[in-house]
């Protein structure tokens, strides 16, 4: 993963606008220290000479990415160099087809035995596996993982 956005961080932001709201009605010293703990630059508002490094200090690491069963995946994660917040995204989004429209997906199951993956195909509303299950009995673990997992999309 690598650095592929940064932000402003608004906590940080917060934190500076309260410190200098604060100023004259504490002691001075007091109010220097806070006003530098909170400081990721002396002016956000107008963007005059700031460097973005001093001001966006929230990295997004993160990547998405297509499993070979159909599933998108997203996963990133972000920090505030300053504060130290954290947040963190994971998503697994699973495919689905809209009813009345014709297509065919093919999903990628990881064979029990450690074999070669099977392929279960779904087209006009009806499943279909490459295991000798389904061709004996019309029915297979596969097509079963492959509708609990499209019912995870609903």
């Amino acid at each position: 993963m690598s650095a592929r956005e940064w932000f402003i961080c608004p906590f940080c932001k917060s934190d500076m606008q309260k410190a200098k709201e604060e100023y004259g009605k504490i002691p001075i010293d007091k109010f220097m220290k806070k006003y530098k703990d909170s400081l990721v630059h002396p002016d956000w508002a107008t963007g005059d000479g700031e460097d973005p490094a001093d001001t966006e200090t929230v990295r997004m690491d993160g990547e998405e990415w297509l499993d070979d069963d159909g599933t998108y995946k997203v996963e990133h994660e972000l920090n505030c160099n300053n504060c130290g917040r954290e947040w963190n995204i994971k998503v697994s989004v699973y495919p689905t087809l809209e009813s009345g429209k014709k297509g065919k997906l093919i999903f990628k199951v990881p064979s029990k035995s450690g074999g070669d993956d099977h392929e279960v195909e779904f087209e006009n509303g009806k499943f279909k596996c490459d295991c000798m299950s389904f061709r004996t009995r019309k029915r297979c673990s596969h097509i079963e993982k492959v509708k609990k997992d499209m019912e995870k999309t609903k």
